[in-house]
């Protein structure tokens, strides 16, 4: 796993996924390396039903501590720092389900969960529906 980094273009090789921000501090990135299993299920009268999983893990690489710096005024002025986030290692669990009605037009759903794994304290859920036809 890792990512080729190519004229400033991350490219993930399979299994792995990669992001880069140039910043003024420094290049920033995120590592993301992730387990998918689906299962292709066919019905008699010809519709599939498609469930599947992702496990993934992704780490944040590079960030600074601090977001940024106010210098005070006056002759004693000393910098503020204001904490940046700690994005640290975090872990994502997404469930699905996409149903081919026919050629055309499919239905799909997905939930999604994400945790710190450590770093900033946080917690994301989210679900997603929608019809999918093609032309």
């Amino acid at each position: 796993m890792g990512c080729l980094l190519a004229l400033g273009v991350a490219r993930p090789k399979q299994g792995s996924e990669c992001t880069f921000q140039r910043s003024q501090a420094g290049l920033t990135g995120t590592a993301r390396a992730a387990l998918r299993v689906e299962k292709e299920i066919t019905r008699d009268n010809g519709a599939v039903i498609q469930p599947w999983a992702i496990l993934g893990v992704q780490k944040v690489l590079g960030a600074k501590d601090s977001s940024m710096s106010l210098m005070a005024s006056g002759e004693t002025a000393s910098a503020q720092a204001f904490p940046n986030h700690d994005l640290g290692t975090s872990t994502t669990l997404e469930v699905g389900l996409e149903a081919t009605l026919n050629q055309r037009i499919s239905l799909f759903g997905v939930l999604s969960i994400g945790k710190e794994l450590d770093g900033t304290d946080y917690e994301q859920h989210e679900a997603h529906m929608g019809v999918r036809v093609r032309w």
